[in-house]
């Protein structure tokens, strides 16, 4: 049996099997290709008040969130809302130095910490408390959240 193709079909046909890959991977086990990166959760996160930043028209402060522990004078979150204009529920904020983004919800009931506005990772408390900083105004805690799944 003898194949015959014309010149153009021989071309098409090679233009077409060129764009297939025909290479095939190969599982390997070294693990040194691997990469585990280790998520940065943090055990605790306060939402409370940039006492820094306020609204000059009703001299209320700016909702601000930071990892407990941190110094919040160098390390927070201003939310962009204001206290006695907007509640800081429901406004998805990032942490720095944080791999994940973070909303508190719930306000007027029982308060919850959300991650990546799916998941229920914690439980918020009053804490009441203040933050000085050296230059000037600090940072009043109001909420601390636990989160339920944090690594050390």
């Amino acid at each position: 049996m003898q194949l015959t193709l014309s010149l153009s079909t021989a071309s098409a046909s090679l233009a077409i099997l060129s764009t297939f890959s025909f290479t095939t991977a190969v599982p390997t086990n070294d693990k040194a290709t691997a990469v585990d990166k280790r998520q940065n959760i943090p055990h605790h996160i306060n939402i409370g008040l940039n006492d820094k930043r306020y609204n000059s028209d009703t001299g209320k402060s700016m909702w601000t969130a930071w990892v407990n522990g941190a110094d919040p004078c160098h390390k927070h979150t201003d939310l962009e809302v204001y206290e006695g204009s907007d509640s800081p529920c429901n406004i998805r904020f990032a942490l720095p130095d944080e791999d994940y983004q973070y909303s508190m919800q719930g306000c007027g009931g029982d308060l919850w910490l959300m991650r990546n506005g799916k998941d229920n990772v914690g439980t918020c408390y009053w804490a009441p408390g203040h933050v000085g900083c050296v230059a000037g105004a600090g940072y009043t805690g109001r909420w601390q959240c636990q989160i339920n799944d944090a690594t050390d």
